[in-house]
């Protein structure tokens, strides 16, 4: 596993510094590697294809394998179902809900925040301005106090959680990349929904939010070899423990 994780990171690090070299040095590249159904995001669906397949083919030829590695090829499925805009743009059906484009599970924060948009306009335009003003000012309280006390719980805990995760990766290796490609995808959904809002002419960011989704789907590629490794070597090991027993029990005896 050690070695899975080094070769995990040199992954990570060199596709950033590659791709990231191809987009500034060679300008004709740029619209390939950050627009939609190019090839950065091909690839990002192909590599939640490739973990979903391989995942159910391991788990399927792997007898006692953990739930929560069952868990990991339906994931990736939907991931991938999620880059492909499930089916809208390969055949052609709409996927707009209330006038906003939800083509991908991201889009779910989009769709919120659109919806506490349409309901303050409407609002502005029925209130005085004072009353708006204060319904603004009340529902931003209640939202960053609600942020504001699941991060100061979270902290309290902090050393438990932080306990628990570690524990949880001993006995589950695989989810050590699992855990960082959720981290690589709550930063593509940073960049996608707010960065990119607030900064809508920043080109190399629309190619980093790419690629970093693009790594998040490595990572899950990762988790799914990482199983096949990870059962293999308890096999292993549960052979090698079988093989000494008979040698502990004949000492014993002649003692």
């Amino acid at each position: 596993m050690k070695g899975l994780k080094k070769f995990y990171f040199i992954a990570i690090i060199f596709s950033f510094l590659f791709f990231s070299l191809l987009y500034i040095f060679f300008p004709d590249l740029r619209l390939s590697l950050s627009q939609e159904d190019r090839f950065i995001e091909n690839s990002t669906a192909i590599f939640y294809f490739i973990s979903f397949f391989c995942g159910i083919f391991f788990i399927l030829t792997t007898k006692n394998s953990s739930r929560w590695y069952q868990i990991l090829p339906w994931v990736s499925l939907i991931c991938f179902l999620d880059e492909v805009g499930f089916g809208e743009r390969m055949f052609g059906f709409s996927t707009y809900i209330m006038g906003y484009h939800t083509d991908g599970l991201h889009d779910i924060f989009g769709f919120a925040r659109n919806l506490v948009k349409q309901f303050l306009i409407f609002q502005k335009e029925q209130l005085a301005k004072n009353h708006y003003n204060l319904l603004v000012g009340f529902l931003s309280i209640l939202f960053f106090g609600l942020i504001g006390y699941i991060g100061l719980f979270i902290f309290k805990n902090r050393r438990k959680y932080i306990q628990g995760t570690q524990n949880f990766i001993k006995t589950h290796p695989p989810y050590f990349f699992v855990l960082w490609g959720l981290g690589l995808g709550i930063v593509s959904i940073f960049f996608d929904e707010l960065l990119l809002k607030l900064l809508d002419t920043w080109k190399f960011g629309s190619f980093l939010e790419e690629l970093i989704e693009m790594n998040a789907a490595l990572s899950f590629m990762f988790a799914v070899f990482a199983i096949k490794s990870h059962m293999k070597n308890k096999v292993n090991s549960a052979k090698h423990e079988s093989k000494r027993e008979p040698i502990s029990v004949s000492s014993s005896s002649s003692n």
